[in-house]
């Protein structure tokens, strides 16, 4: 609607006024569709894609309205990753997806393939941005893939699967991807992610690297 178009492009005016990288969406569909490279310190030159598959429709950008950028059957997606390395564009490309949304810690077979196509494209991280209970991980030939990450400052407080998030720190160094760091928290008091317990991680840990086929 109007209103929520005018304010996507009120942020995106704040996000530009401040130097502030986005992407995934944008003014338009072709600046949604844009990858982003930033250079780490080292000199690493990192992509960041991403596009949103279930919508709903009016939250996709248009060639006139800003919105976020759909994946449209995956073409354009893993055809700009492909063109990142190719080109020489990037030395390293993380791409995440707003995918539908499944009540499980375990992806569908339709979410391992469709993430599959970013990873064969290229891609050397894949994230699912979308979960509101965390999912479990893959690697497919040397590509990090974590389906989604569950909660993080939401609202979501019935569920202990709501509940559960993870926040992944990625460690690269010279255009390799060396570690992640695997934040586990639980929410609390609404929108409050705290550390998990000890236990409470290790149990967590056992149970998703268990759903991970580890």
């Amino acid at each position: 609607n109007d209103i929520g178009t005018q304010a996507l492009a009120g942020s995106l005016g704040m996000y530009n006024d401040s130097g502030i990288v986005y992407y995934g969406g944008g003014a338009n569909l072709e600046d949604a569709r844009t990858p982003r490279i930033v250079n780490a310190p080292d000199g690493t030159r990192i992509a960041f894609v991403g596009c949103n598959d279930p919508g709903p429709a009016g939250a996709f950008a248009t060639a006139e309205t800003p919105g976020a950028a759909p994946c449209d059957d995956w073409v354009w997606i893993t055809d700009a990753i492909a063109a990142l390395k190719a080109q020489d564009q990037a030395d390293f490309v993380i791409a995440t997806v707003q995918y539908w949304e499944v009540p499980g810690y375990a992806p569908t077979a339709e979410h391992v393939e469709d993430f599959a196509r970013l990873a064969t494209a290229g891609a050397d991280i894949v994230a699912g941005s979308h979960a509101h209970q965390p999912q479990s991980f893959a690697f497919q030939d040397g590509t990090f893939i974590h389906y989604g990450m569950g909660n993080l400052f939401f609202d979501q407080m019935d569920f202990i699967e709501n509940r559960q998030m993870f926040a992944d720190k990625h460690i690269l160094y010279e255009g390799r991807h060396i570690s992640t760091v695997l934040f586990t928290g639980l929410m609390e008091e609404y929108a409050q992610p705290n550390p998990m317990t000890p236990e409470d991680r290790a149990a967590f840990l056992a149970m998703m690297f268990a759903e991970s086929g580890w």
